[in-house]
């Protein structure tokens, strides 16, 4: 249930849910999301984690182009 309301708050703001991963490890679950903004998802994650049974760890991946753009600005 959990995991459908995270998919669920994520399509509200504006996101979609590219899938969740339960994983073995020091993280239960991976969540690869893509957003709008980094303010999207950072406010669904604040969301999630004031219910107070959430931590999160964020990670933003850039695709090989994305990261070109932002090499070649360097």
């Amino acid at each position: 249930r959990r995991s459908e309301a995270f998919e669920t708050a994520i399509e509200k703001a504006g996101g979609k849910s590219i899938g969740l991963y339960y994983t073995l490890g020091k993280h239960d679950m991976v969540a690869v999301v893509e957003a709008p903004n980094d303010e999207v998802i950072a406010s669904v994650l604040y969301s999630a984690g004031s219910l107070g049974n959430v931590r999160t760890e964020t990670l933003r991946a850039f695709s090989t182009s994305e990261a070109a753009k932002v090499i070649e600005k360097s």
